[in-house]
């Protein structure tokens, strides 16, 4: 069982490992160029990244979500505070972004922060466009029929891109369809042999070939089979380790979730520039050792500190906790057009459910789109589409129905009930509950984690919201099971409702839990 004390007095720096962050940067080829630039790490010629002249302490790159002074690396725990808050625009949707701070004297100092944007480069267009766009439609389409059908419906010369790619191995590195469904095909070194082999399959003018892959896709297929055997011997001090080849960075790039100097020394070694080590914490100059120490200094100088709540809704993230589901504006003509657009596209058939909501606009900037819906006739029911400005075109890139969601930084949320085994006595301070962890935990409960119910009092209702640490590394998800906390109350309990508010609207929960409770 687990008894739970205020938030301010358990949300420190640190705390427990952290997940992998999948999202990073990558780079974007000039759509003007018909040559790719591939995005290497930052290195020196030692082959560790550059530490900036005048460090004098620890200088660590953290990758993670940013809040005010506070990141937390991997997006979860643990969180550093910062020496000031960070106002990086245009964060995106998840607030991810790379912080380069120096750890000395107890102090993480900034020395440089930018927002982690996605990768586009496989949506660049490389060629001026100069087919009706029916034919891109049809060329984008992978082949599904005998020759025959295929000639029929256009996909053919797709078909034929895909026989000729088996024909130049060496060369190969990757292909894609452009953000105006473009059909581009990469190669290492120059691209002049295989636009004239193609024009002779009588597809030149249908595909665009870009040249300048550092690296062909059987090469890079070859490294990520044996780059396994050096990240297992990193695994001792990692929680977790995922890798994949990577066109366009001419490279394997492996991610885990902490690096330092030694073991960006070893890949290299190694692989040369085919591989490229990336962490939630990227040691520059040192050790995992000494980052721990720094860290250490750093949670006796700054203790532990309050990390703000904030609700969610899939991408969509308010304001205030608890939220308030009127705060953002309609959809103007503009907007209003590109969701007409993606509902009345290729891709209607799925998006036939997110008819009949009332749509506002969460985030709207040059780069991104994030639309609220709410249905009327259903308040609690919710969904949200995402948008990608791609080249000056506007792309969905998710959508789905969402629950609103209370959480706080290196910490993910459960559900909440109150314990069948312990009747709540109103004289008491003490309250009895079963939690539910939400995210994946390979089915375990959290012993060992950080459990926090976070307790709002009224003179009628005990709102809870509760909070979990993570698994470290990651986790599967078979289903978890419910675990006693107890929450403690500045004041008897009285008649007061007790409220779940991991969701809006909050779920108010009798005893004993009913059946529809224990189900979770």
């Amino acid at each position: 069982m687990v008894r739970a004390t205020s938030l301010s007095t358990r949300l420190g720096v640190l705390l427990l490992v952290a997940a992998v962050l999948a999202t990073a940067c990558a780079s974007v080829a000039d759509p003007g160029s018909n040559t790719v630039e591939a995005n290497g790490a930052t290195s020196s010629d030692e082959g560790v990244a550059a530490v900036p002249d005048g460090a004098n302490g620890l200088v660590v790159d953290l990758r993670g979500s940013v809040e005010g002074s506070m990141i937390c690396p991997g997006g979860t725990q643990p969180c550093v505070v910062l020496d000031q808050e960070l106002d990086i625009q245009d964060l995106g949707v998840q607030g991810a972004a790379l912080v380069r701070v120096e750890f000395a004297d107890g102090t993480a100092t900034v020395l440089h922060s930018e927002a982690i944007e996605s990768p586009l480069s496989n949506f660049t267009d490389h060629c001026e466009n100069t087919l009706p766009e029916a034919d891109f439609d049809r060329l984008a389409e992978l082949p599904q029929a005998d020759q025959e059908a295929a000639e029929e419906d256009g996909t053919y010369a797709y078909d034929l891109l895909a026989q000729y790619q088996l024909t130049v191995p060496d060369a190969f590195a990757t292909r894609w369809v452009s953000g105006s469904r473009r059909v581009h095909f990469g190669v290492v070194g120059d691209g002049e042999p295989h636009r004239e082999a193609l024009a002779e399959l009588g597809i030149g003018e249908a595909v665009c070939v870009v040249d300048g892959f550092a690296a062909s896709e059987a090469t890079l297929a070859e490294v990520q089979e044996e780059l396994g055997d050096l990240l297992v011997g990193f695994a001792s001090s990692d929680d977790g380790f995922g890798w994949s080849a990577d066109a366009f960075a001419g490279a394997v790039v492996a991610d885990l979730h902490r690096v330092d100097e030694s073991m960006i020394e070893q890949a290299r070694e190694r692989f040369g520039d085919l591989v490229v080590l990336r962490g939630s914490w990227t040691v520059l100059n040192g050790s995992l050792e000494e980052l721990d120490a720094a860290l250490d200094e750093l949670a006796e100088e700054t203790g532990s500190t309050q990390a703000g709540l904030s609700a969610t809704c899939g991408a969509v993230r308010f304001s205030s906790v608890p939220p308030d589901l009127g705060e953002f504006p309609s959809l103007d003509s503009e907007i209003q057009t590109v969701f007409d657009d993606f509902m009345t596209g290729p891709l209607s058939v799925e998006t036939d459910f997110l008819e009949g909501y009332e749509w506002t606009v969460a985030v709207d900037t040059a780069d991104q789109l994030v639309l609220f819906g709410q249905r009327a006739t259903n308040p609690g029911d919710f969904v949200n589409a995402r948008f990608e400005n791609r080249g000056g075109i506007w792309q969905a890139t998710g959508w789905g129905g969402c629950s609103i969601d209370v959480s706080a930084p290196g910490f993910g949320s459960a559900t909440t009930i109150l314990d069948p085994d312990h009747e709540p006595d109103p004289e008491s301070t003490e309250l009895h509950l079963l939690i539910m962890e939400r995210a994946c935990a390979n089915g375990e409960a959290p012993v060992g984690r950080d459990v926090l119910p976070v307790v709002n009092e009224t003179e009628t209702t005990v709102e809870i919201s509760t909070l979990v640490a993570p698994v470290p590394g990651g986790a599967n998800c078979p289903g978890n099971p419910w675990h006693p906390v107890v929450a403690e109350l500045s004041a008897p309990l009285g008649s007061r409702q007790v409220i779940d508010t991991q969701t809006s609207p909050g779920i108010e929960r009798s005893w004993p839990p009913t059946a529809q409770d224990l189900d979770g």
